[in-house]
């Protein structure tokens, strides 16, 4: 299926005379080989207004765009309530309510963020690529950032890959952290005879988390919480969730790794997904996006007072 905008634009650079546009477009803009060969079979390359090969050479100071053919995502819309925080020509940002999957599941067909946003595509009359780059738990509350189409996907998924892509956390644990900050370095494996639950144990994949307390807590009854920001080394399925039910400080709300019933109430871990640090897939430029506590979380604040332990 071809597009009336390009997924990439550029001039061509005085240094890449004389190099295919096929060399271009790997190593300057590390376009992918499945890219380019969806370019070769469907695609367009198209130099000042004119149709060219890619292994044509480039020539200096020409205007290119390049056309290249995706299919929208295969979710039916549906018309969700969703806040979207940023969006381009190339990436989207979404800021998730707790409660809602970002992906459907033959559990949970309906109701997914990619539907919403599926449905806010189709409405602004663009193909509704939804490429889900960051994901979060169903429980989680924040930032995901989704690509719009395969290129801007592919680009975002090497800096996930490398350590350049930064996800921030915000959470509320039981009890009181004795450090002001600290790492978890613990491998994280699936507990046996389950699908989703997780576990530190011999033989896990390297998990590390490193955490600061912005704040500890002291509510009705005596129970004591700790408000802390998280940063990932990695990202694997409940990390966070295990590690600090590892250390003995399980999240608010998270029945399934420990946290005991009394304390303020919460419907789900006390997890939100606070900022995003990358570089655009496109043109580079280094971008920030933060989301606020939801309200179900500064209901938690507003349950306890400062102390200083």
């Amino acid at each position: 299926m071809m597009h009336e905008l390009p997924i990439l634009s550029f001039q061509v650079e005085p240094q890449d005379a004389g190099r295919t546009y096929r060399t271009v477009l790997r190593s300057r803009y590390g376009m992918s080989r499945t890219l380019l060969r969806r370019l070769q079979r469907g695609g367009a390359l198209h130099v000042d207004g004119r149709a060219l090969s890619v292994d044509d050479p480039a020539a200096p100071g020409a205007r290119v765009d390049v056309f290249v053919p995706y299919e929208p995502t295969p979710v039916p819309p549906e018309d969700l309530p969703v806040a979207i925080v940023h969006e381009d020509r190339h990436i989207l940002i979404a800021n998730k309510p707790p409660g809602m999957l970002v992906h459907p599941t033959s559990m949970e067909p309906t109701g997914s963020l990619t539907a919403a946003l599926v449905h806010h595509l189709t409405r602004t009359g663009e193909t509704p690529f939804v490429g889900p780059v960051t994901r979060l738990d169903k429980g989680t509350s924040g930032l995901v950032l989704c690509a719009k189409n395969p290129y801007a996907h592919y680009r975002l998924s090497r800096q996930m890959e490398s350590g350049l892509l930064e996800r921030v956390y915000l959470a509320f644990v039981c009890g009181w952290l004795e450090a002001d900050a600290g790492s978890i370095d613990a491998p994280v494996r699936r507990v046996e005879g389950t699908l989703s639950r997780r576990e530190v144990g011999g033989g896990g994949q390297r998990a590390v988390t490193h955490y600061r307390v912005l704040g500890r807590y002291q509510g009705r009854g005596g129970t004591r919480a700790s408000l802390v920001q998280v940063r990932l080394e990695t990202g694997r399925t409940h990390q966070i969730r295990v590690h600090f039910a590892h250390v003995g400080h399980p999240l608010l709300g998270d029945g399934v790794y420990g946290a005991p019933r009394e304390g303020p109430e919460l419907e789900r871990p006390a997890l939100h997904g606070s900022e995003l640090r990358f570089l655009h897939p496109v043109d580079g430029r280094a971008l920030h996006f933060t989301a606020p506590l939801p309200g179900d979380m500064q209901d938690v604040l507003a349950q306890m007072r400062a102390v200083t332990a």
